[in-house]
């Protein structure tokens, strides 16, 4: 009997048991200090405007976070998880994109959600790797949709593509492919010539002149801002924007110095309010109050880990889901 009675208190001790009256606690990983101000702000105006039931309060803890992986890592496993979040938000844009690779391995090896509001990269798509990532902002991969879109809309039967040599540039030309097989028994849509080039090449000449031995004068770019300006240079310098030519372009091409370049006519596509950090965590602290609110309905809901050496948080999937 007294063996039983401390193998219990010990199980208790191990695994205690959240209820409704337990401080509910979000990560926040940012770079910024306006953004991590408005992750607080966002976190008290849910507490001040009744939008939690009674005895239900939510805590947020933040970082700031640099470009460096290693200072990442230890920053999260020193300041953040010890706080036992629940869940984390992350916003980190591209020069910060090991940083965040890292945060999201880390934070889905402890099973707990991690929501990005910035990245739209592809290469948090392996799950294998950021089993607990979402994000509430599409992947730049969705743009073959529109391109699909477009092309179905102004009734093109043949396109060139023009994308460059890298995971970026392979990931786009593929996810376009993908939908062009897929509709090609509907829509007839042909690629008649996929167009490569290295990212950073100075020269764009030569591999334009494979775009002008083409007969269809609709091109498809994707391109970094810098690369899409070297581009549209040689384009020009080849009769390549002359009347009858289409350009479309994705979005993350279109830039300041792009602008100043880009052939009259050019299509190109923007994420609405896309840049508007606030608002996305804003939205995205709603979405995770609301699933804490069903996560604590189930019995036997635990604390999230407190250290990056704790196993899986038991209920961390279930609240994924």
């Amino acid at each position: 009997m007294c063996w039983i009675k401390v193998q219990i208190v010990l199980v208790l001790f191990i695994t205690p048991i959240v209820t409704s009256q337990t401080p509910f606690v979000i990560g926040g990983a940012f770079e910024s200090k306006k953004d991590r101000d408005d992750f607080h702000k966002a976190i008290h105006n849910i507490n001040q405007n009744n939008a939690l039931p009674r005895g239900v309060t939510l805590i947020g803890v933040s970082s700031i976070f640099t470009d460096n992986p290693l200072n990442a890592t230890m920053e999260l496993c020193q300041r953040i998880v010890p706080k036992k979040v629940a869940a984390l938000i992350m916003c980190l844009s591209k020069p910060n994109r090991l940083s965040a690779m890292s945060i999201s391995n880390i934070i889905g090896s402890l099973e707990i959600p991690v929501v990005d509001i910035v990245t739209r990269s592809n290469l948090f798509d392996d799950r294998n790797i950021h089993n607990t990532y979402m994000r509430n902002v599409p992947p730049y991969t969705d743009q073959a949709q529109v391109w699909i879109d477009l092309i179905g809309h102004y009734r093109w039967s043949s396109v060139v593509t023009v994308t460059s040599r890298d995971d970026a540039g392979r990931s786009m030309l593929n996810a376009f492919m993908r939908l062009v097989n897929d509709s090609s028994s509907r829509m007839g849509i042909r690629i008649e010539r996929a167009v490569s080039y290295n990212k950073g090449q100075t020269n764009m000449t030569g591999v334009l002149m494979e775009v002008r031995k083409a007969q269809s004068t609709v091109i498809l770019l994707h391109a970094c801002e810098e690369d899409e300006v070297a581009i549209y240079l040689a384009a020009k310098e080849l009769g390549l924007t002359a009347a009858g030519y289409t350009w479309i372009s994705d979005e993350q091409s279109i830039g300041d110095r792009a602008l100043h370049s880009i052939p009259e006519g050019t299509l190109a596509m923007r994420l609405p309010y896309g840049n508007n950090h606030k608002a996305h965590i804003h939205d995205v602290i709603n979405i995770l109050v609301k699933g804490l609110l069903d996560l604590v309905q189930n019995d036997n809901i635990t604390r999230p880990p407190s250290t990056c050496a704790d196993p899986p948080w038991i209920n961390g999937m279930l609240y994924y889901g």
